[in-house]
């Protein structure tokens, strides 16, 4: 697995990605990735 650093992320959008998380009761990582491959799935990245 390869490791991913974030510089200046916005720290409003952190915020409410961990609230989310936590609702979600998944890791921070985990959301960030089901993030991710929600959207190239949309935009038909195989």
């Amino acid at each position: 697995m390869v490791s991913v650093n974030i510089r200046d992320f916005p720290e409003e959008l952190h915020h409410k990605a961990k609230i989310q998380a936590a609702v979600e009761k998944i890791t921070l990582k985990d959301l960030m990735i089901k993030a991710l491959d929600e959207y190239l799935k949309r935009k038909g990245v195989k």
